[in-house]
């Protein structure tokens, strides 16, 4: 997915030619007061994503939500003001409606404790270094310190040494650990399992192109059906990144999304966007190392009013508090 920045002398306009141009489907990015040094091309620069084009590779994929151009024409102007040098220096506030409808487009769902007479199980996915490993971790003992039974951890890598950080953790918070190799060692780890009993079954991270990986947790999802799929995707990435990467794992069906890394970046509009495209409820956000410290259920208040206001305060309020919990 390409991005195409249009200068104009308005959002309004902007999105005029880009729907003209791209198609309905355009996604805005975000938009700017033009540099200095640009100025003379339009006083606002305003950033879209093209749509893909051709037959999609997408085996089954979620139909996206309804057209959200209204929704994205009013945020484009609080984004703008909030790119500008004044923001967050007493600038106005975004528009109480906008902020409203907003809040009404988006899914959130950090339950994860379903059986009923049987396991609980998820699953999560997501590309190399996306943090996925490490939230399982903060997961359980977030459910471990609201005293809640230990839930038990399942590695599936055939790699030597594979599941080895999870096992440590897994002793460190008395927590049952089962390494899976192959794909009947999941299902049987899963069998074992007591009715009530939560089980964490984490993956290796899939690059583009590894189709045995992607085979393998296919057929695993499709025997797991009653398994909640989370696909754990950074927010430090760019927004095009971003949104090839909830594409590429349709075809895995993911129920929810978890946000990680927060904390690398500041800017948070794609998470929503995201989110809101492909109508996937949003599960748990992570943010820095501490363990549970880093980590809380998504609501829609929360990932909305990051999009809308630069995320650095509330990392900021967050610290505050952990460190006052621990004084």
């Amino acid at each position: 997915m390409r991005l195409k920045t249009y200068y104009s002398g308005s959002v309004d306009e902007a999105l005029t030619r880009a729907s003209g141009e791209l198609g309905p489907d355009a996604m805005l990015v975000y938009a700017r007061d033009t540099a200095p040094d640009s100025r003379h091309l339009g006083r606002t620069e305003v950033v879209f994503a093209e749509p893909p084009t051709g037959e999609s590779q997408v085996l089954d994929a979620p139909v996206p939500a309804p057209d959200l151009a209204p929704v994205r024409a009013e945020v484009a102007g609080i984004v703008r003001m909030l790119s500008s040098p004044a923001a967050g220096s007493g600038g106005r506030e975004p528009e109480p409606a906008t902020r409203a409808r907003m809040i009404r487009e988006i899914r959130t769902d950090a339950s994860l404790r379903r059986g009923q007479g049987r396991a609980s199980v998820a699953i999560f996915i997501g590309p190399p270094g996306c943090g996925k490993t490490i939230s399982i971790v903060k997961l359980a003992a977030r459910q471990i310190t609201q005293r809640q039974p230990p839930p038990a951890f399942v590695a599936f890598d055939n790699r030597v040494g594979g599941g080895e950080p999870l096992r440590s953790y897994a002793a460190a918070l008395e927590c049952a650990f089962e390494h899976a190799p192959t794909l009947e060692d999941v299902l049987a780890a899963v069998r074992a399992a007591s009715p009530g009993d939560l089980v964490l079954v984490d993956t290796p991270g899939l690059a583009e192109g590894d189709e045995t990986l992607a085979a393998a947790l296919e057929e695993l999802i499709s025997r797991c059906r009653m398994a909640e799929i989370h696909l754990a995707l950074s927010a430090g990435m760019k927004a095009a990144d971003l949104s090839a990467a909830v594409e590429r794992f349709q075809r895995f069906r993911p129920t929810k999304l978890l946000f990680t890394r927060l904390d690398e970046t500041g800017t948070y509009g794609p998470l929503w966007s995201e989110a809101v495209r492909w109508n996937i409820p949003v599960s748990f956000l992570t943010f820095g190392q501490q363990i549970p410290e880093d980590i809380e259920p998504a609501t829609a208040v929360r990932l909305t009013d990051l999009a809308l206001r630069p995320g650095s305060d509330w990392l900021r309020a967050r610290r505050r508090k952990a460190m006052g919990a621990s004084a």
